[in-house]
């Protein structure tokens, strides 16, 4: 069964560092973790649904890749020594 329970969904909210957003969008964790109560029920209902019907939202599929450095001291100018590291909207 699709199961996200409520619980579930606070406990990812709380365990999210505050003010990171993901740059497309004006929101950021800051909108979830001081959010409603009622906001972490109809965001479990949406998880639900998402993974029930497998259909996600055209806003969920927009991601911002942040290159991010393998290793401190190797050239900065050599994009071998980077990574890109996805970020999902929030």
């Amino acid at each position: 069964m699709c199961g996200i329970s409520v619980s579930q969904v606070r406990d990812a909210i709380h365990r999210l560092r505050s003010n990171k957003g993901d740059g497309n969008v004006s929101h950021n964790t800051h909108h979830l973790k001081y959010g409603t109560d009622k906001l972490d029920i109809y965001l479990s209902f949406v998880l639900k649904a998402i993974l029930c019907h497998a259909v996600a939202p055209e806003g969920f599929l927009i991601i911002t890749v942040v290159p991010i450095s393998k290793a401190n001291g190797k050239a900065v100018h050599d994009s071998d020594n980077y990574r890109g590291i996805a970020q999902r909207v929030v």
